[in-house]
């Protein structure tokens, strides 16, 4: 298991604000603040703090795309060749202007991106792997693996786990 990084000035009453609102972000600050054992304004004092500390980034609501429309995901790696700081600067900028990407990691090893890409049909997928290769001809080797479906996300991690003494 992880742990919150020592140097944080959190206890374990920001731990459990932040796992709360991480599965339920609309609650109210009344709610919340029953719900872990505080009163109101000094709940809402806190989760300002969060808020300017940059532990809390935003609201939103977790929309299921593939609900609304008909769409696949596909899982592509990309591996620069001859890597250089241009060509990743020019790399970042392109991946940034496609909307279908939805999702991309920086990673360390035999590949370099981890992308996640929503397209409505295979040759869908095609046209904007394409247009985003046509940039880069003979500079990138990338591999594509479309998903079936999603097991798990990410905001299942128990931020309140990240904090317990034993690690495991």
């Amino acid at each position: 298991m992880f742990k919150v990084r020592p140097n944080l000035a959190l206890d374990s009453f920001d731990l459990q604000i932040l796992s709360v609102l991480r599965t339920n972000g609309r609650m109210t600050k009344v709610k919340l603040a029953e719900l872990i054992g505080l009163s109101p304004t000094p709940c809402g004092a806190r989760i300002e703090r969060l808020e300017k500390a940059g532990f809390i980034t935003g609201y939103h609501a977790d929309v299921d795309i593939m609900k609304l429309a008909q769409l696949t995901r596909f899982r592509v790696t990309l591996a620069l060749r001859n890597w250089s700081m241009p060509k990743v600067k020019r790399l970042e900028a392109a991946i940034l202007k496609v909307p279908n990407i939805v999702e991309c990691e920086a990673v360390l090893g035999d590949i370099d991106y981890i992308l996640t890409i929503v397209a409505a049909s295979i040759s869908h997928y095609q046209e904007i792997i394409g247009s985003l290769l046509t940039a880069f001809t003979d500079e990138i080797d990338y591999t594509t693996y479309p998903a079936s479906k999603l097991l798990k996300r990410e905001n299942e991690l128990s931020l309140l786990k990240l904090s317990s003494e034993e690690g495991g």
